[in-house]
């Protein structure tokens, strides 16, 4: 167990433990737990699930945020070792408690009222470091929220805790320098996707009722699909990336991982939105709704139109694999299959005898990894324990198998955004947009469809098989829900992908897709004490 992690986990139990000699005390103990008993189930909770036990007198803020942080305790570190977890909040009681207050006065203080929220650990939160899961930012507090995770808060939400990552959000493994290796909870010898995976491994462990993740290539869609959940990143230019330790600025995106698609359309309401700092979100102006909720039918796929893009079938498209599993195929086949039932028309293969390719080969370089770093480095000045990118390649103080690739960008001119490699990237993003754009406008489809990946998640250590990249070498929005389980267990997805600004009919499909098939299942690994 990591000192700073057993530190927190002895104040913890310190804490409770002081919390329930006062309770005896004062003769009034079953009135604290009440909340925890099992009128409230824990288990696969969603935000509207706590709100209503909390309108019926069965929950507190101070019982949820405790029984959360419960389940940290027996199987981040402990049983199972999942691993997901860089830092939990020390306030997290705290704020609970002036949420108790709030709503005995006035009921709920917000729509995110006492959500317990998992942050990814490239976030600024001004009550807990940001580290990137590196070594050579551990300790740096930020002055001020990233504006994502301000929303979130002032909607009312209690951030939990912040979550490990691939470092610097490079890779798909989810291990750092600072947090380790994180665990599948589906598998512990397995990944649990990545970047976003410390995310996507708590929230399906029920550490917490939903999370936050970054994209740059596959860092939201994959955490969730690998872990049987609900991913959504929204068109570049709908939610602001400020206060996120960046990776590429053409590329970066911010989405919710949830277990429910409402929930992840709950989010999405609070996510969304011009912001000043990040410019490009004004592209977001005037393609918002009042809220995504209103998608939430469950005749949403009648009529709807959905072109089966085989593309996303081959081995040559996907990631590094020779081959698929036969077993992920037949799950998307049925998913296919079960759309149509629920009304949707179904196009198949469309997009045949266009390369894509040619285009998804050509956007991922350059990152800008070293620019957005120092420019985010830059307005911490002294406070940050580095002062550069190349401060950062020659710490010793990161994953080692990222340090000679940090070194070459800390050298490489290329890296710059006034580089012509950083200009040819953005050109064909938009020629990739385009082409999708128009496969379905030819064939006047409300979203294309294809597995996430055509393989399960990858065992830890194995060479790297990453699924799709149509949404973020596009900037198109996307979503992946849960289309069942191999006979291993193993969670498979699938994806629906619209036009921009098509969050809304997105969510629509992929609700109704869900409620109708309720995949979702926990993993046996990490079970709620209730």
């Amino acid at each position: 167990m990591k000192p700073e992690k057993k530190r927190k986990e002895k104040h913890f139990k310190a804490l409770v433990a002081g919390i329930l000699s006062l309770a005896l005390a004062l003769g009034s103990a079953s009135t604290i737990f009440a909340a925890s008993s099992a009128a409230f189930k824990l288990e696969e909770a969603t935000i509207a699930d706590v709100h209503r036990a909390m309108e019926a007198g069965e929950l507190t803020c101070r019982s949820l945020v405790e029984r959360y942080l419960k389940q940290i305790e027996l199987y981040d570190d402990q049983g199972p070792s999942i691993n997901a977890i860089i830092e939990i909040n020390p306030y997290a009681l705290e704020v609970a408690d002036a949420l108790d207050k709030k709503f005995a006065k006035g009921g709920l203080s917000g729509p995110m009222h006492c959500v317990p929220v998992i942050v990814k650990d490239n976030y600024n939160t001004m009550d807990m470091p940001t580290t990137g899961g590196s070594l050579s930012l551990k300790g740096f507090m930020p002055y001020k929220d990233a504006h994502v995770v301000k929303k979130l808060r002032d909607a009312g939400a209690v951030i939990l805790a912040k979550s490990n990552l691939s470092e610097f959000a490079n890779g798909t493994t989810t291990y750092s320098s600072l947090g380790g290796q994180t665990r599948n909870p589906y598998d512990l010898t397995r990944i649990p996707g990545g970047s976003s995976g410390g995310t996507g491994a708590a929230i399906a462990a029920n550490m917490g009722l939903v999370g936050l993740g970054t994209e740059t290539g596959r860092s939201v869609r994959g955490p969730a699909a690998y872990n049987g959940l609900v991913g959504l990143v929204p068109t570049e230019g709908l939610v602001s990336r400020e206060g996120i330790i960046p990776l590429s600025d053409h590329l970066d995106r911010a989405g919710p991982i949830t277990q429910t698609v409402e929930d992840a359309a709950r989010m999405l309401d609070i996510m969304a939105g011009y912001d000043p700092e990040d410019p490009i979100s004004v592209e977001g102006y005037g393609h918002i709704p009042d809220t995504y909720t209103k998608a939430l039918v469950k005749d949403g796929l009648k009529g709807a139109r959905l072109g089966v893009l085989r593309q996303g079938f081959d081995p040559g498209t996907i990631g590094t694999a020779d081959t698929a599993n036969p077993e992920v195929l037949e799950l998307i086949e049925q998913a296919i299959k079960d759309l149509e039932a629920l009304g949707a028309v179904i196009v198949d293969d469309v997009g045949a005898g266009i390369d894509l390719n040619e285009y998804l080969s050509l956007p991922g370089v350059p990152y800008q990894q070293k620019t957005g770093i120092n420019a985010y480095l830059k307005k911490y000045g002294q406070f940050a324990p580095v002062q550069s990118f190349t401060d950062i390649a020659y710490s010793g103080l990161i994953d080692p198998n990222l340090e000679a690739g940090f070194r070459r960008s800390a050298a490489d001119p290329e890296t710059d955004p006034e580089s012509l490699e950083f200009y040819r990237g953005k050109y064909n993003k938009r020629l990739l947009r385009n082409v999708l754009t128009q496969i379905m406008a030819e064939h006047d489809l409300d979203a294309l469809i294809y597995p996430y990946n055509i393989n399960v998640a990858q065992k830890i250590g194995e060479t790297m098989d990453a699924g799709n990249r149509f949404s973020p070498n596009s900037g198109l929005p996307a979503i992946v829900v849960p289309a069942g389980f191999t006979k291993d267990g193993m969670p498979v997805s699938l994806e629906f992908l619209g036009p921009a600004f098509s969050e809304f009919e997105l969510i629509k499909f992929a609700y109704t897709y869900e409620q109708a098939t309720k995949h979702r299942k926990p993993p046996a690994s990490t079970p709620v004490i209730e």
